[in-house]
């Protein structure tokens, strides 16, 4: 039950993220974005009729598109390198201030989530392998690779949100922004390009 709780709190915050990105780029109200990301969510697990080898191809697709518009707002926004490198290194300052700690509890939430574990477990049953000793051994040593492979790129892609965040909006004195619209607003005129807002709507757009 208590999986189950986590994974419908996860997925609420992912049809959030869907319809403020379909907000942002298409200029539909919120309402609407989630009304559209509600059946989209059944063709998704559709995927999984035709075989479940489509439902990881389509995975593997949304993370590089994500991974890419982050990639290209990070190279816009010029971050420090050297200070989120520094950063990547939790320090005595973590465990005195209940804020940074939460903070980054909150990161690991967002890298190690339920559903996703889920999903690389469902994965296990679909692979095909020989019945030589052999050929059994590959398949834990594949599905180990799997969810570390996919934890990495999480990991990834939520650093390069932080950094991006660090670089437009922190080293700007834009210290209060809290909300995905407004993140979302400032980032053009922060960084001096449109592209930089829309690659984010789109990468909101794939996230959910």
């Amino acid at each position: 039950m208590l999986a189950e709780i986590a994974i419908i709190a996860t997925d609420l915050a992912e049809v959030l993220g869907t319809a403020i990105g379909i907000q942002r780029l298409f200029g539909l109200p919120p309402e609407i974005g989630i009304a559209i990301t509600a059946p989209e969510v059944l063709v998704i697990l559709a995927l999984q009729r035709m075989g479940f080898r489509y439902l990881e191809v389509f995975v593997i697709t949304m993370l590089a598109v994500i991974a890419m518009c982050f990639g290209v707002q990070i190279f816009l926004a010029s971050p420090d390198w050297a200070a989120a490198t520094r950063g990547l290194i939790p320090d005595a300052t973590l465990w005195r201030d209940r804020v940074l700690l939460f903070l980054a509890l909150g990161i690991v939430g967002a890298t190690v989530m339920s559903h996703n574990l889920y999903l690389i477990s469902a994965a296990v049953p679909t692979r095909v392998y020989g019945n030589s000793r052999a050929e059994k051994k590959e398949v834990p040593r594949y599905t180990t690779l799997a969810p570390t492979t996919s934890r990495a790129l999480a990991f990834l892609i939520n650093a390069s949100l932080l950094i991006l965040a660090a670089a437009a909006f922190h080293r700007g004195g834009h210290t209060n922004v809290a909300e995905l619209p407004d993140a979302h607003a400032l980032l053009a005129p922060l960084m001096g390009s449109n592209l930089a807002t829309t690659l984010f709507g789109i990468a909101l757009l794939c996230c959910g």
